[in-house]
């Protein structure tokens, strides 16, 4: 019966992504994707509840934010009844972004045609209707944002958004990384802290004036832990925590809070800079691409890129690590107990409570239900020996001082500092 039912799923899985490059290859066929700034958008196909209009103006303010625009922003939205245009802003698994900066046009079912062709840009919520002859002319300027359409192109596609309507300021992310190598550059040791259980032992070690701290995502809740470590870098990339969610919002709060109290640098993916730079000015972000390679890349001023991996340790915070110090010690890289269940287990201080954690499955559906985490488990662990490996050939040494169901940090564990 459980084999039956992940078969259904996979074939469903299948479907879905069938239909995702069926679509995307209709898009190259009309000239891909034309899209270079935005003024105007259109919801597509016509809205019928209060609730659907809701979130699509909450997630639309999330990701095109008031302050940094200038003239006007205007949303053409189909609506079934009128008596749904005057009702109040309520969401449940977001969290409540003011759309109050949009210059709000109100149209019938009729009308979608003409403003289809007037229109920068076509967010298609309702990806039953991506093969509309409605809309099919407009391919090149249409985006799916449906939540339940296909892994994570709903999210990605919002990020895009954000770039699209050039929000952006200028991205100073080469020049803070330069001044990041030159306040570390007598630095001998990194520390590098993950979210498994064994987090817990951060507190037997003391962590020299001399070394660089290194910690990623929601390590940033746990403050007597940050007290303790004195963390100088944030790493995050998970698009979750860039969400409207309710999760992702307090995620952003305590990273900001944090940022701000230990003065971390803060490592994202580029893909989200035009979004946090204008949501929180005045905190220093450093974006860093990442690129396909067959070897392991570090980091420097002069070649500010990664190589392309699936986790945040080796996406951002070994290669980091490497690029500074001789010596890595890492800490709470736990692994995962059991590989089947595809997911890892962390430290209870750094967990936000189901409420929060449930807010992003809610908002972002089809990016937990089509991303199966166990199955990169073991990409992960050659790519966490590819890293060390490389490494260890330039003459680093690293050391787990933690137990770890990693082979590679399993066979070098350390109970002390040098």
């Amino acid at each position: 019966m459980v084999n039956s039912k992940r078969i259904f799923a996979r074939v469903n899985t299948m479907k879905r992504e069938f239909r995702h490059m069926a679509y995307r290859g209709l898009q190259e066929l009309r000239g891909g994707t034309n899209i270079s700034h935005i003024d105007s958008v259109l919801f597509y196909p016509t809205i019928k509840f209060e609730r659907q209009k809701e979130d699509l103006l909450n997630r639309l303010a999330w990701y095109i934010p008031e302050n940094p625009r200038e003239g006007d922003f205007t949303v053409f939205i189909p609506l079934n009844h009128e008596s749904m245009i005057k009702s109040e802003l309520r969401t449940s698994p977001q969290a409540c972004y003011n759309y109050q900066h949009f210059n709000l046009e109100f149209i019938s079912t009729e009308n979608i045609h003409s403003v289809a062709d007037q229109v920068d840009l076509i967010l298609n919520w309702d990806s039953k209707y991506q093969f509309s002859p409605k809309i099919l002319k407009s391919l090149s300027k249409t985006m799916i944002v449906d939540p339940q359409y296909f892994s994570a192109v709903e999210i990605d596609r919002w990020l895009q958004l954000s770039n699209y309507a050039e929000i952006d300021e200028e991205n100073n992310s080469i020049s803070s990384f330069r001044k990041l190598e030159n306040d570390y550059r007598d630095c001998d040791t990194a520390f590098v802290f993950a979210r498994g259980p064994s987090l817990k032992h951060a507190y037997d070690y003391e962590l020299g004036d001399d070394s660089i701290s290194i910690i990623c995502n929601g390590i940033v809740r746990d403050r007597e832990l940050l007290d303790h470590i004195d963390p100088d870098i944030l790493t995050a990339a998970d698009p979750i925590l860039f969400s409207p969610s309710k999760y992702g919002h307090k995620f952003r709060q305590d990273a900001a809070d944090a940022m701000e109290s230990y003065e971390m640098a803060t490592i994202i993916p580029p893909k989200y800079h035009a979004l946090v730079n204008n949501h929180f000015s005045g905190l220093d972000f450093i974006t860093i691409p990442s690129i396909e390679s067959e070897k392991p890349i570090f980091p420097t001023s002069d070649n500010l890129k990664v190589r392309a991996t699936a986790n945040i340790m080796t996406l951002f915070m070994l290669p980091i690590a490497s690029s500074i110090a001789d010596e890595v010690y890492i800490i709470g890289a736990d692994g995962m107990d059991d590989p089947k269940s595809g997911s890892f287990d962390h430290y209870e201080a750094t967990r936000y409570n189901p409420e929060l954690v449930k807010s992003a499955t809610e908002c972002h559906p089809s990016y937990y239900r089509d991303n199966k985490f166990s199955s990169y488990y073991e990409d992960h662990l050659d790519t966490m020996r590819d890293i060390i490996e490389y490494g260890e050939q330039q003459g680093i040494e690293y050391y787990s001082l933690t137990d770890s169901n990693i082979p590679c940090l399993a066979e070098r564990v350390k109970r002390d500092i040098h």
